[in-house]
């Protein structure tokens, strides 16, 4: 999954949730690496995908925790650290 979701691309796809939305940590720099991807939290618990695609992967991961990866063409976007892993 080398092509995760960039800036400029990620203008163009819809917010992932809805309801009281925080912006816990942007792209960039980040503990002393690139944090590729920005983490947002809500007070609403439904998980919207910014765009048409194939869902790749949907489990537990070590780092991740709770999981899912959406192919939108060339591109993957990714939703961790959920609570649960959500019906795909």
């Amino acid at each position: 999954m080398s092509e995760m979701v960039g800036s400029d691309m990620a203008r163009d796809w819809a917010m992932p949730l809805t309801g009281n939305i925080q912006v816990t940590s942007e792209m960039g720099e980040r503990w002393g690496s690139f944090h590729n991807g920005i983490d947002l939290i809500s007070d609403n618990l439904d998980l919207l995908a910014v765009d048409g695609g194939e869902v790749v992967m949907s489990e537990f991961h070590a780092s991740y925790g709770n999981v899912v990866f959406i192919k939108h063409g060339d591109k993957y976007a990714g939703y961790a650290h959920m609570r649960d892993t959500p019906l795909v």
